[in-house]
């Protein structure tokens, strides 16, 4: 959804506020900006683990919430038992990829910020045993 809205909506800052111009939506999506600057490999590995992340959390979420129902719905104390124990694995699920979804965007934004100004340096690298993100930053 966010692609849709970056690619149909202009960022162009308002002309009254030099100051503090707006942030295009180009550059808060992970991978985007990488994409298009030339850096095809990691914008993919970037924009792909987003989308994986979200769509993990909004998976596990979904299916938690269903348990979640089911487990006020039960009466049989054993399947209580069951039910909370379900839906407790899948919020903390949900969880990690929330997280995980948080670490590409803090990648992406410490990309954006340190590689222009060359005191870091993010890779993606695809060899034959997999891939590789590394991260070196320069104090």
């Amino acid at each position: 959804m966010l692609l849709l809205l970056a690619l149909g909506v202009p960022a162009t800052p308002d002309k009254g506020d030099k100051e503090n111009p707006p942030v295009p939506l180009v550059r808060v999506i992970p991978g985007w900006v990488q994409m298009r600057s030339g850096h095809t490999l990691k914008g993919i590995l970037l924009l792909g683990g987003f989308v994986s992340a979200v769509t993990g959390a909004v998976i596990l979420n979904h299916q938690g919430n269903q348990s979640y129902a089911s487990y006020l719905a039960s009466r049989d104390a054993a399947r209580v038992v069951a039910l909370r124990r379900e839906t407790e694995r899948q919020f903390h699920g949900r969880n990690w990829f929330l997280a995980g979804a948080a670490a590409v965007l803090v990648t992406h934004f410490l990309d954006l910020e340190f590689a222009k100004k060359k005191h870091a340096q993010i890779t993606g690298d695809l060899d034959p045993g997999g891939f590789r993100l590394g991260c070196r930053i320069d104090f």
